[in-house]
């Protein structure tokens, strides 16, 4: 299921939109025995990268921040995974365990993988980095298949950053979709629209000029 952008403004608070972009990498897992709720039934679980949309959303299940519980990470990553399928909790519900391990594991991956590229790089900045998007990202009405990164100014630092007065998982994530937006020149629509394995590799760039402010 694919939200609406207006769906989408609305839960992000009326000031940001977004939806799924297709990636190439997917997996499928075969449920043991058909799942039915009213007329809709479901014989497998169809999984892709996740957006920064879909961890924002599900980084809402995170509420003890910075002393995070682990049973509120887990139910983080279960909602990561139902944002993906895009199946309702009436169904999902009926998941084994088992099968939601497995869809964790592959879901979860890509940021997990991403942040650990992220701190091997060095730390010998580029003044300016380029990620290319194949297919392109859809977002204020154009297709963005590039997007052109450099040092961020002070100024840009510190605006985003205004929205971690009071700090969660949640903010600390749209935080760094601020600062991507402003250097980037991208709108909104199109960074929350960034599988996540990209946004991590973006807003490692951009905190490596001033680490302080992470």
């Amino acid at each position: 299921m694919t939200l609406s952008d207006n769906d989408m403004l609305e839960s992000l608070s009326q000031d940001q939109e977004a939806e799924p972009n297709t990636q190439a990498e997917t997996l499928t897992l075969s449920l043991p025995a058909p799942i039915s709720v009213g007329e809709k039934t479901i014989t497998e679980l169809k999984l892709r990268e996740p957006t920064l949309y879909e961890t924002i959303i599900a980084s809402r299940k995170v509420v003890s921040f910075p002393n995070i519980v682990r049973v509120e990470v887990m139910e983080a990553e279960i909602e990561i995974v139902r944002q993906v399928t895009g199946l309702s909790d009436a169904f999902f519900s009926q998941i084994p365990s088992g099968i939601i391990k497995k869809a964790r594991d592959f879901v979860v991956g890509f940021e997990e993988r991403a942040r650990d590229n992220l701190s091997q790089e060095e730390h010998d900045l580029p003044c300016e980095k380029t990620l290319t998007f194949s297919p392109a990202i859809h977002g204020g009405g154009k297709e963005w298949d590039v997007m052109t990164l450099r040092a961020p100014t002070i100024g840009e630092i510190k605006s985003a950053r205004m929205i971690l007065k009071k700090a969660s998982l949640e903010k600390i994530h749209r935080s760094n979709e601020m600062l991507i937006t402003a250097v980037s020149g991208w709108p909104k629509a199109a960074v929350l629209r960034l599988p996540i394995s990209n946004f991590v590799e973006a807003s490692g760039y951009l905190n490596g000029f001033f680490p302080v402010f992470q």
